[in-house]
């Protein structure tokens, strides 16, 4: 395949609007994420030291995972 051919297929696909566009998030969501991971961290190294965890607190696992969503949804819409 030549350079021209790639080039052709490389300009193609970056015109085709089907893509997944993606946005920055705002800084509130951005924020909040790393609030939730940080707790997250905070909650597993308590955990790991035998602390009591407050009952309202999920596993610091679960958090990670909620401020990794939160995080991916300010990336995939627009203005959250």
């Amino acid at each position: 395949m030549t350079a021209t051919a790639k080039m052709k297929i490389i300009a193609q696909v970056t015109e085709d609007k089907s893509m997944l566009t993606l946005s920055p998030p705002r800084q509130v969501t951005f924020i909040i994420s790393v609030v939730l991971a940080i707790v997250a961290v905070v909650a597993r190294y308590l955990a790991y030291t035998g602390v009591q965890m407050p009952p309202f607190l999920p596993p610091g696992d679960l958090l990670l995972v909620i401020a990794y969503l939160v995080l991916v949804a300010g990336n995939l819409f627009k203005g959250v």
